[in-house]
């Protein structure tokens, strides 16, 4: 009887614990102190058979007469206090067979320090065992309404409970209650509605060897809402969360989950809910395919003395607990009501828990905890519900849920996903004014209270929809640790700290695509130490090796840009309905190389080309997107690589500083659909160099060379300005422009093939400002007041070189046009000013305007009052020189003239 005693307690005292865990309070253990409740015996040690010839019982009350005896009842008292710790019996015996009993109504009281426990049933049979002298019950059956009560004494210590059976099942040899029918329990926060039950408690070690239901069909629990684990929380929590403590945050996150040690007499046990385990909250959904693990849920272990008085319990409650029996079938139980555990409505929520396979409470170390394991391997898996009816509640699912007792720390294991609804109240559409983000893990997630930390490892993203595009597209965050600071406030975001090498995908759209698989272009952001969301300080920010890819280069080269950058932080608008990556600030700290194509300015007119650039910088690069410009600093080189059908031409561009402003509206029909589109480029510092080389790429002309470099062209200069929209190049001085270039003819002779002909050299110093006129094809050139441009010019062919001409000017324009090969020359140069020219030693020209024609291969040289003309210092009218020839003419000036 001591066994199926201290097994109802059990019983009552672990279902208890779903009111326990409810609270997330550390609830002190209730002690059942068995030997001390059950030990105390009869005065003479003796219970005598009931159909014995005595007819009697010897109980501490005396000897009662049980033979046709109704409402039979044996009390057991403390031996040192005379307190009442036990009261059993049985209403009426109906029939015994050989040591088989059959009675009616029966029933245990037992009084603990923390609780009252009534047991009540219709039946019972008990099959006896006389040992020595006592008459003890070996295996026993509670039938026809089972119902156990259990009180607390103390206030807002537990809640009172109600547990209903259709049988109970006891062996004395197992110390096993079990029953396969239904189970019920009762209580504020609890109810239990499952089928089948199996309990086992060890006498000798004085432990529960474990409690399992069979079936749950649902459990309905009253939580504290903090203990849900919610992605939004309004209980109070850190209000600065310090992204940059990530190693910090991660030690937190690799830390063992008992960090707190349990006292040695105390016993350590393990709930596990099985397969397909669904708890629903009204905020929130948390499935796990395979179980949910609650540890360190700890029962009393202490064996006390049997005559140790009870210190602080005062031992008056039967007094107040009345039976009485109204007739052959009805028991009635009174009791002063114990005082009820308060709950706080606004601090709890409603969760319903249910699972396919049971759940099962036993000691860590338990073999009966491995067993339950194995035996769920064998049950079918139904697939992951689809939660259509969730509206916008945060959703988990994950293979495997482990808590503690010892915080409200929990991780889920293997595959996990975490769907949660940030609000966009600014989206004109009131359907899309809430979108979901989602997070996935391969490994699982950790939820750390400590820290207000949710970390997902191993393989994780976040997945985004992308609602203002024309296709659906998604934003994609992938990070091999994901971690989530959880803000103060439901109308804030979470903090975000993907841990490196990271990527971030996301997509932009260009209206003015022709090619429809143009339209949506693809961004991606790489970082090998981490990533960090900082909605509070409306950043994003990537540290360490970054890399920003806009388009493909596969797809349009048009719509392609790289950007590298040690670390990137994006400054996001403050206006939220802007969500487009055009309207964010972006700084990147040096070294910065970018990438991209742009239209070769030269070809305008024509099927344009698209030429590789690369702009380098070492202190920052940064796009300011309430100017729309691009700004590079330090050191930075630009260079450009431009193809024609028989050279290379690297185009390089060295400034201290580099700005670039783009088109006023991204959306301008009359733009090209081309994200490289620029409205105007400057670089200036204190000298601007602009170098293009020239390299044959025409096999033919590369065997007739052993030179790399055939030509090339340097500009020096303090400031280069390109306006796109005007078609203007201008450079600032004082500058100096330096001219190399070689002729490509068919020769006859070779069968067409091409050859190498003149090369030429020209230097042009002394400009104070350079001004080229794509859509005019003209260079205007002027010196600085009271000075002159210096120009010299040499050729070679076949070795040979001619005398430097040697001029001077105070302004020069140049007339460039297209010859049959598709290529620029001059046309028509005009100098002015007052110019000086020199073809060798023996000639030297001096006047008011130099006019150079190339179809006619002639130079012409006016004079004017202001500067007159000369030719070897001799006043001339004009002089005129056919560059072919060689041959000069003038006409000296008479001296009314003079």
């Amino acid at each position: 009887m001591r066994k199926f005693t201290i097994g109802i307690v059990s019983l009552a005292i672990v279902i208890g614990v779903f009111v326990f865990y409810s609270r997330i309070d550390k609830t002190p253990p209730i002690e059942t102190n068995s030997d001390r409740y059950f030990n105390g015996s009869p005065y003479h040690d003796n219970i005598n058979e009931f159909n014995d010839v005595s007819g009697k019982v010897t109980t501490s009350q005396g000897d009662l007469g049980v033979g046709p005896v109704d409402e039979f009842i044996i009390y057991d008292r403390n031996e040192q206090t005379g307190e009442v710790l036990q009261k059993s019996g049985f209403l009426k015996l109906l029939h015994k067979e050989g040591d088989i009993w059959q009675v009616e109504k029966p029933f245990v009281d037992i009084y603990g320090k923390e609780f009252i426990c009534y047991m009540r049933a219709n039946r019972g049979d008990a099959r006896m065992e006389k040992i020595g002298e006592k008459t003890i019950p070996k295996n026993a059956t509670f039938s026809d309404n089972v119902v156990i009560n259990i009180l607390p004494k103390k206030k807002n210590h537990f809640e009172k409970s109600t547990i209903s059976l259709d049988n109970l099942y006891f062996n004395s040899e197992r110390s096993q209650l079990l029953t396969n029918d239904k189970i019920v329990f009762d209580s504020n926060s609890v109810h239990l509605n499952g089928t089948g039950m199996e309990m086992v408690y060890n006498d000798e070690l004085g432990r529960l060897e474990y409690f399992k239901v069979i079936e749950v069909n649902e459990i309905h629990v009253k939580m504290r809402r903090k203990a849900l684990g919610t992605i939004s929380s309004k209980d109070d929590l850190p209000k600065d969360a310090d992204t940059n403590n990530s190693e910090k945050i991660q030690e937190s996150v690799s830390e063992d989950d008992s960090s707190e040690t349990i006292e040695s007499n105390q016993e350590s046990y393990t709930c596990i809910f099985s397969k397909n385990v669904l708890i629903k909250t009204p905020d929130q959904f948390i499935f796990a395919e395979d179980e949910i693990e609650i540890k360190d849920i700890i029962f009393s272990g202490k064996k006390e003395d049997v005559n140790e008085p009870e210190k602080s319990v005062s031992q008056s409650e039967p007094n107040d607990i009345t039976l009485v029996a109204n007739g052959p079938n009805d028991v009635i139980i009174t009791a002063a009501e114990p005082n009820e555990m308060e709950i706080e409505e606004g601090d709890f929520v409603d969760v319903v828990i249910t699972c396919d396979n049971g759940f099962i409470i036993a000691p860590d170390d338990s073999i009966e905890l491995r067993k339950f394991r194995e035996e769920a391997k064998s049950i079918s898996v139904i697939e992951k519900p689809e939660f259509s009816d969730s509206g916008n509640k945060t959703i988990l699912s994950t293979q495997k849920i482990q808590l503690t007792t010892l915080g409200s720390d929990y991780a889920a294991t293997g595959p996990t996903e975490l769907v949660f609804y940030i609000e966009d109240l600014n989206n004109p559409d009131p359907n899309l004014q809430s979108f979901p983000v989602t997070i996935t893990s391969q490994s699982g997630a950790r939820f750390i209270e400590d820290v207000n930390l949710v970390a997902f490892e191993e393989d994780a993203v976040c997945t985004i929809p992308q609602n203002d595009l024309s296709e659906k597209k998604y934003a994609t965050l992938t990070s091999p640790m994901l971690l989530i600071n959880i803000p103060e406030s439901e109308d804030d975001l979470p903090d975000v700290n993907a841990i490196g090498p990271v990527e971030l995908l996301f997509y932009v759209e260009d209206t003015n695509a022709t090619i429809e698989t143009q339209k949506i272009i693809p961004v991606k952001i790489t970082a090998q130490e981490k990533a960090l969301y900082l909605p509070a300080k409306n950043k994003v920010v990537f540290k360490e090796d970054c890399l920003c890819q806009i388009g493909s280069e596969q797809v349009s080269k048009e719509q392609f840009i790289s950007l590298k950058t040690p670390n990137l932080q994006i400054d996001l608008p403050e206006d939220t309905t802007t969500q487009s990556f055009a309207f964010a600030d972006i700084n990147a700290t040096g070294p910065v190389d970018l990438k991209f194509f742009m239209k070769d300015p030269n070809n305008k007119g024509t099927l344009q080309s698209l030429m590789p650039v690369n702009i380098s910088a070492q202190k920052y690069a940064r796009y300011l997107s309430s100017s729309r410009q691009i700004v590079l600093d330090g050191s930075c080189k630009n260079s450009m690589v431009r193809e024609d059908e028989d050279f290379f031409q690297e185009l390089t561009l060295l400034a201290g500083r580099i700005t670039v402003d783009l088109p006023d509206d991204i959306n301008d029909q009359e733009q090209s659909s081309t994200l490289t589109e620029i409205r105007h480029l400057k670089a200036d510092s204190d000298q601007v160099i602009l170098t293009v080389k020239k390299k044959a790429k025409n096999p033919e002309i590369q065997k007739q060379t052993d030179e790399e470099i055939l030509g090339w062209t340097q500009l020096v200069c303090k400031s280069l300005d390109y306006d796109t929209q005007e078609q203007i190049f201008k450079a600032t001085g004082p500058g100096e422009l330096t001219l190399s270039d070689i002729e490509i003819k068919d020769s006859i002779e070779s069968g067409g093939m091409k050859i190498l002909g003149k090369k030429w050299w020209a230097i042009m110093s002394g400009f104070n400002d350079l001004t080229y006129l794509l859509s005019d094809n003209r260079i205007i050139a002027n010196a600085e007041p009271q000075k002159t441009i210096d120009i010299k010019y040499i050729e070679q062919e076949n070795d040979e070189r001619s005398p430097v001409i040697i001029a001077t000017a105070g302004h020069i324009e140049i007339e460039l046009k297209e010859n049959e090969e598709k290529k620029l020359e001059p046309s028509i140069i005009i100098a002015s000013g007052g110019i000086y020219y020199k073809k060798n030693e023996d000639d030297s020209f001096r006047g008011s305007v130099l006019l150079y024609d190339h179809e006619q291969s002639t130079v012409t040289i006016y004079g004017n009052e202001k500067n007159p003309a000369y030719y070897n210092s001799v006043p001339v009218d004009d002089v005129f020189i056919d560059m072919a020839t060689g041959e000069i003419k003038s006409n000296i000036t008479s001296p009314g003239s003079i």
